[in-house]
């Protein structure tokens, strides 16, 4: 019966953790949209990099940097420089981990 008792515990700690994980990816997806509609001058793709307004930077501040700039995928590059991004997050004080893939879905 302790057996059993354990196996069960220990499934559904596996369970939680791997939930966890699967969901990690579609977190910041709101905050992805809300950083593109305040951003769009800075991150668009053509001219050169624009400097954020304040309301772009307080929400770049704010949201997980790291986890936007994964979930950018190639169609969503069409619209978004994955280099500004980076450039976006390092100016506002949240530079990616070394190693960070933005944009590369």
């Amino acid at each position: 019966m302790k057996v059993i008792f354990r196996l069960i515990v220990f499934v559904l700690i596996f369970a939680m953790f791997v939930t966890h994980q699967a969901q990690g990816e579609g977190d910041c997806h709101t905050e992805k949209l809300i950083i593109i509609m305040n951003c769009k001058v800075t991150i668009e793709y053509g001219d050169a990099f624009v400097d954020p307004c304040e309301k772009c930077r307080s929400l770049v501040k704010l949201y997980d940097t790291d986890c936007i700039c994964r979930s950018f995928t190639l169609k969503g590059q069409t619209l978004v420089d994955a280099r500004k991004v980076i450039k976006l997050a390092l100016i506002c004080g949240k530079p990616l981990p070394i190693g960070s893939k933005c944009g590369s879905k």
